[in-house]
């Protein structure tokens, strides 16, 4: 039987276990998957809903609330208030679809202090294996680590503020601002027909901080940095995978955005794979913008935070058209 290509692994019908960093990163990057109207199963399949499994392993909260600069540009007061409203951006971005959504409640790195405990990387491949061995012939997706390499002085958050042109304005101009605000006006629309009276208080507040939180944000000088979490968890779940033989089941990785904007995923993705003995094969897949940017937008508190320019990422045009992900072979 001749050996499957790049598409043909990622479009085949088979489970599919989605890994997101945080509450955002596969509906950000992983719309081929998220959005594909048969799933990876197909109508006929072993689960006609065509639903794939999303692992998103920073879901949890400090023990003792505290205020970090992220959550604060996001508008929040603290991380609980960060992540109450975090988490119900990703039941809105999810709404629709059938996908069976875990929350590993590890704690993001801004949350963090110092160097990860070793308890959290065994947490973390001890949960993924034994999905794994409840599904053979699985095919597991991993942020590639795209971006710009961490410059000295940046910041040790788990998020990364995107790149500014050299001669843009420390404050977005009143279009950029106008629209901002609406994306998450329309945010605060959708999570109170969907959530009632806590959606609305949420969302809505997300829409009334949203020019406050835009305006103030610094200017960086560089692209969006590989982001620290993306890679842990990528070398964590690469190494349990692909350093130990688990027959049938497939490792891809998908390529972050924004954080492609600041450096492509290839070189990342080719010095991971080299360091572990293996090889990958590239593969473009096309998205339907549109469904992707309505997704996006649900994550109202995040969005005015990762755009630098016209449109946002909650626009169709904002958007990539396409999704680069690696097959490993």
């Amino acid at each position: 039987m001749a050996a499957q290509t790049a598409r043909e692994v990622l479009t085949s019908r088979r489970p599919v276990l989605a890994i997101s960093p945080h509450l955002d990163d596969v509906v950000l990057s992983a719309e081929a998957f998220v959005g594909r109207p048969d799933g990876p199963h197909g109508p006929d399949g072993p689960d006609a809903t065509g639903a794939i499994d999303v692992l998103t392993v920073c879901t949890g909260r400090p023990a003792v609330a505290e205020s970090q600069p992220w959550d604060e540009q996001a508008g929040f007061a603290d991380s609980d208030e960060a992540m109450t409203a975090r988490l119900l951006e990703d039941e809105l971005a999810f709404a629709g679809t059938p996908h069976r959504r875990h929350r590993l409640d590890l704690l993001d790195s801004q949350y963090v202090p110092g160097e990860r405990s070793p308890g959290d990387s065994e947490r973390l491949a001890r949960w993924v294996e034994d999905w794994v061995a409840a599904h053979p012939d699985a095919l597991v997706l991993l942020p590639a680590g795209a971006g710009a390499a961490v410059p000295p002085a940046a910041a040790t958050s788990g998020e990364s503020a995107p790149e500014v042109q050299p001669q843009a304005q420390q404050h977005p101009t009143p279009t950029l601002v106008d629209r901002l605000v609406a994306t998450a006006r329309r945010g605060a629309r959708v999570a109170g027909r969907v959530a009632g009276r806590v959606g609305r208080r949420v969302a809505g507040k997300a829409a009334r901080t949203a020019e406050r939180v835009v305006l103030r944000q610094p200017t960086p000088s560089w692209g969006p940095s590989a982001n620290g979490d993306h890679v842990w968890v990528r070398d964590t779940v690469a190494t349990a995978l692909l350093g130990s033989p688990h027959e049938g089941v497939r490792v891809a990785f998908y390529e972050e955005v924004p954080y492609r904007f600041g450096g492509r995923g290839d070189q990342s993705v080719t010095a991971l794979l080299e360091r572990l003995g293996a090889q990958a094969r590239r593969c473009e897949l096309g998205i339907d913008r549109r469904a992707k940017a309505a997704r996006v937008a649900a994550y109202a508190s995040q969005v005015p935070l990762l755009t630098d320019g016209q449109p946002p990422l909650s626009e169709p045009g904002g958007l990539p058209s396409t999704e680069r992900y690696w097959v490993v072979r």
